[in-house]
């Protein structure tokens, strides 16, 4: 798969949550409102932590059309983030994003990874991938 470029002048942290922004803007609320909390704009730990905990609760629940939509966006974006160039995206996604995710949501999130995903997931598994 090909890489994403990315042409922005800000860190990783804000690259990876500008991916996350643009390929799925249903995040952008939530983004929001930690931002007010915090009151500056929050990092890649955060948002992909807090994507974690709304995606494990989409794959617990009953899934209609709506959902299974949600869920294929999601992993969508988290795997554009894993082929985004010039961001450290194996710690974004595998400690803050699959980390986060309870041994019963990875098992559930099985048919929607993507390669790139799969292999970062494999990578954590293995303890190959070490947090920065």
């Amino acid at each position: 798969m090909p890489e994403v470029p990315y042409d922005g002048s800000t860190g990783t942290s804000a690259r990876t949550v500008d991916v996350l922004l643009q390929e799925l803007p249903e995040l952008a609320p939530v983004v929001a409102e930690i931002e007010d909390e915090l009151g500056h704009r929050p990092g890649a730990d955060l948002v992909t932590a807090e994507l974690a905990d709304i995606t494990a609760r989409l794959l617990a629940r009953d899934r209609d059309e709506r959902t299974e939509m949600l869920l294929e966006s999601v992993f969508a974006a988290i795997e554009s983030v894993a082929r985004t160039r010039g961001a450290d995206t194996a710690e974004a996604v595998a400690f803050g994003f699959l980390a986060n995710l309870a041994p019963a949501a990875l098992a559930a999130a099985a048919p929607y990874l993507h390669p790139a995903t799969e292999q970062l997931l494999d990578a954590f598994l293995a303890g190959e991938i070490e947090p920065g």
